[in-house]
């Protein structure tokens, strides 16, 4: 069985400084004083505590709250590096989904607008609970950005989502 970080020792290794942890003791290749975290291939920040990988914004958020994240951690900025906790809100994986940046596969600029060659018109459309849902064909990208916008407002999703990807380091 995995042992778990409590609160009690999180507070013994770490000290938070507006979303950077600082090791208070020395450990192997890790001495006092030194910011804590690594960058994985996904951007997030990943500590070694008692022999066991976790990323930062956990650790973070169980020295804010007394207990771990009842669901998935969500940047809100969507910066993965980003660990103050005005930064981290527990949500679940769909409304985290709502929170994503544009993919670095989209041509057009606006997430969920396509031009549909066919039809020689902007598309827009929207996925909701797995299911694909058409807003309509559009002479300006204009209105299709609009038609989208209007439609993650009514679904629910973050008012950041779709905004540019944060650059990773």
């Amino acid at each position: 069985m995995k042992k778990q970080l409590t609160y009690e020792r999180a507070h013994e290794l770490y000290q938070y400084m507006d979303g950077v942890l600082v090791n208070k003791i020395g450990r192997q290749r890790a001495p006092k004083g030194a910011v804590v975290g690594t960058p994985d291939g996904n951007g997030y920040l990943i500590a070694m505590a008692d022999g066991v990988r976790i990323k930062v914004h956990r650790i973070v958020w169980l020295m804010h709250y007394g207990s771990w994240p009842a669901k998935a951690i969500d940047h809100v900025n969507g910066d993965r590096s980003d660990n103050r906790i005005e930064n981290l809100r527990d949500v679940d994986q769909l409304e985290n989904s709502r929170n994503q940046q544009r993919r670095s596969t989209n041509s057009s600029g606006v997430t969920g607008v396509f031009w549909n060659y066919i039809h020689r018109k902007w598309q827009a459309s929207i996925s909701v609970e797995g299911k694909k849902i058409f807003l309509g064909r559009f002479s300006d990208i204009c209105a299709a950005e609009k038609a989208r916008k209007d439609a993650e407002a009514k679904y629910g999703f973050h008012p950041n989502h779709g905004r540019n990807p944060v650059p990773r380091q």
